[in-house]
């Protein structure tokens, strides 16, 4: 109690535990927002490739464009990456090609 009277700072041995555990759930949070505002962004615009992307390489559910000359003038071919491990498989349409 001595140094708490003269002022000085009494470190408490548990209290680094709580608040680096506190501070890795904020940052934990932290991390997911901003993954969550990378990928709304990058769904937002479309990729436009000349070939289809590799086995793998493609998130499920997410649409590239892909301008391989396989669907009819004014149309390009759409690609949505699906699962592997849940048995979706990638689907591909013709869209009409936007301006």
């Amino acid at each position: 109690m001595r140094d708490v009277m003269e002022g000085s700072f009494v470190q408490i041995p548990w209290t680094d535990t709580i608040l680096s555990a506190r501070m890795e759930r904020e940052m934990n949070s932290a991390r997911l927002l901003a993954i969550g505002l990378v990928a709304l962004a990058t769904s937002a615009c479309a990729q436009t490739l000349t070939a289809e992307p590799g086995p793998g390489t493609l998130a499920s559910g997410a649409k590239v464009l892909v301008d391989d000359g396989t669907c009819p003038e004014g149309q390009i071919k759409q690609v949505t990456g699906g699962n592997n491990a849940l048995g979706i498989s990638r689907r591909r349409e013709c869209v009409a090609r936007s301006s």
